[in-house]
Order: structure tokens, then sequence, then C-alpha cells
């Protein structure tokens, strides 16, 4: 049996659940979630539609009372101030519990404690690092970690000891993302662009804009291409977003002086089925360095191409999981832009379908794994 604990009642945490029942992981008669069963709503959070014949739900304070010693497995999704001192109740109510605790992480959380590390020399309570001595304490105690392997490595150095991290990186439901090779040849070529896979940093934004504006000015061919941009809204007050609606402007006048066909949406936090048809009508896909893998595997489905800056996490992880051809690794924005209107109908076809097959073995590999990590 494997339990996942979910006081806050993470999305997140059940599309994680997901995936081992959707992939054939786990069955779910072996699977019990501890959750707030007030504050549940199936249509925000089971975004895959997987759960909607689950029943093993029980209240997450019954796990203080329920017998651990049946789970090989108790899950948590996160480690932050709020959840950590449950984690800590049920290491001091059960003895080698510990050894049963995995915990999910993100990139973000060992950023933030690498972060603390540089400044004071060692982990200390932060308000604004949102780490307390809870969390540290479970950091000392707990050594199983679900995380993506470069941060994995990142953690034992920031903890200065040897850790268990499981490399759980670029899982989401393949039931719902059957990559398949029917219809590549029927798709239709277009320049239609999508920049980040939620709305990106407002800096990062900026200088995609003002790449965007060189690019115009000194590509001359454009005039005769169809160009469809999706963009992200930002949200409103700050400097950043008033210079960003004013390089938008420019852009705007830009292309109307230049004659340009183009095209320009802008769009904002969606149902995932409508996230699923943005992503089908999309054939580029302009990733952040660091997250968003989710949406990106939706993307690489509906028969795209994916560009993420050279070095970065994601343009590392996409490599190693899924090859070179996965991906193409950006110096720069207007470095970017070059690439996507060099590329031509035969070359896109031919590597979604390289895409596709890396993906599918990947998918034989990972779940092979993770079917030994859960037996």
């Amino acid at each position: 049996m494997i339990a996942f604990v979910n006081p806050f009642n993470n999305s997140h945490l059940y599309s994680y659940v997901a995936c081992l029942l959707s992939n054939d992981i786990v069955s779910k008669e072996k699977i019990v979630i501890y959750h707030n069963s007030e504050n549940y709503d199936e249509r925000k959070h089971d975004k895959f539609k997987a759960l909607s014949r689950f029943k093993n739900f029980r209240e997450w304070k019954n796990i203080y009372d329920d017998d651990l010693n049946e789970y090989s497995k108790i899950h948590f999704l996160s480690l932050v101030p709020g959840n950590a001192p449950i984690i800590l109740d049920l290491i001091d109510q059960e003895k080698n519990i510990d050894k049963k605790i995995h915990i999910i992480l993100t990139d973000d959380e060992v950023n933030r404690w690498r972060r603390v590390k540089q400044i004071f020399g060692k982990l200390r309570p932060s308000k604004r690092y949102k780490i307390d001595e809870n969390v540290i304490q479970v950091l000392l105690s707990v050594d199983n970690y679900i995380i993506n392997k470069t941060f994995g490595d990142l953690l034992k150095n920031i903890l200065e000891r040897d850790v268990l991290s499981t490399n759980y990186s670029f899982f989401i439901p393949d039931k719902f993302l059957p990559m398949s090779l029917d219809g590549v040849d029927e798709i239709r070529f277009k320049y239609t662009i999508l920049f980040d896979t939620r709305s990106p940093q407002k800096v990062n934004y900026i200088r995609f804009l003002l790449s965007f504006i060189m690019f115009l000015i000194f590509n001359k061919k454009l005039s005769s291409v169809k160009i469809k941009l999706y963009t992200w809204k930002l949200s409103s007050g700050s400097f950043l977003s008033y210079f960003a609606r004013f390089l938008e402007t420019i852009i705007g006048k830009l292309s109307k002086l230049r004659k340009l066909n183009l095209h320009w949406s802008k769009i904002s936090r969606m149902p995932y089925d409508e996230y699923q048809k943005l992503m089908s009508k999309v054939n580029f896909l302009i990733l952040r360095g660091r997250g968003g893998v989710g949406g990106a595997l939706t993307f690489l489905n509906a028969n795209g191409i994916l560009l993420a800056r050279q070095g970065s996490l994601n343009a590392k992880s996409f490599k190693e999981k899924l090859g070179p051809e996965s991906i193409f690794a950006f110096s720069n924005f207007i470095n970017a832009l070059k690439k996507i209107f060099s590329i031509k109908e035969d070359e896109y076809r031919s590597r979604i379908k390289k895409q596709k097959r890396c993906y599918q073995q990947f998918q034989l590999d990972r779940n092979t794994y993770l079917k030994k990590f859960y037996k």
C-alpha cells in the first residue's frame, strides 16, 4: 500500500496519483489519499479526470490513527512550514516511519534552501525563503526525496550528507498524451509561436519583446510569412508591466509599418482541456529555463518543436531524457527566432517523428523503472 498525504489538497499531488493509475504503475486498490474532503473539488483537482472512480480517500487527520505499517511508502508533496509539523509528528509517533516517507520536492524549494545556505552559510529559519525549524528538522531526519537528478545532487550538497533522490521528472499521464506517429504527415505547418507554458517572469518576457523588435527590424524576409504569436497576459501595476505593454505597442506599430502578417493573442490561465487545444494550435514553444515540463510534454505530444536556452535545466533534462532531437537549444532570443524561421516544412515533420520515437522509448524505460520502485 502507498499513502499520499495531501492536507492542503495540492492539485499536483492528485496529478501524481493520476500518473500512477493511468500508466498502470500501481493499481487503485494499493493507493490511499489522505486529504481535506471538504475542500476537494473534482473539477479543480482532478484535471486529468483519472480519479473519478477512485474511492480510497480518507481525511488527512486520520493518518494519525491508522496503522502506518501497512504502507510501503508515504508520500508528501513539497516541504514547507505548513506540512513539516505533520511529517515530524508521524516520525515521532511511529518507529522507523522516516524510512517510508518519500517527499516529492520542487526545484523552487531546493533553490530557496540553496540561497539560504549561500547567504548564511547554513540552513536557518527564514520567512522570505519559506523555511523554519520544522522544515530543517525534516531535512535532517528524512532520507528519501523524489526530485530531478540535478537538484537531487544539489540537495546533497546543501545538507552535506547523502540522501536518496529518485528522479521523477517528466512524469505526466501518458494515457492522455498518446504519442502516436499517426497524422504527422498531415500536420499543417505554420509559424505559430507560444512564449512559455505559463505566465513568464516579466524580465524574461521583456527580453523576448526587445529581441522580437530587433528581429522584426533587421529581418526583411518576414513580409511574406504569416506569424501567429501567443503570449500570456501580465499582471498590472508594476513598472515592468507598463514597460512590457509599451514594447508590445511598438511591435504592433512596427508590424503595421512593415505590413507584416502578424496575429497576436494574449492568453490567460485556462482549464486543462482548453490548454491542450491551445497546444495543438502551436508549432513552436519557447520554454523557460526551469519548470513548465508538464506543459512542454503536452506541447510535444501536440506535434510541436520545443526551444529552451542553452545550458538551462530544461535544455539539459530534455536532451538527457528524450535525446538531442527533443529540443532546440538557443543562446539568446534572437537566436531562437532565427532557428524558428529557418525551419521548413519537411524538416519540421522529420523532427516531430524523431521526437515521438524518443518519447515512446522514454515511456517504456520510465514505466519499467517506476514499477520496480513501487513494487
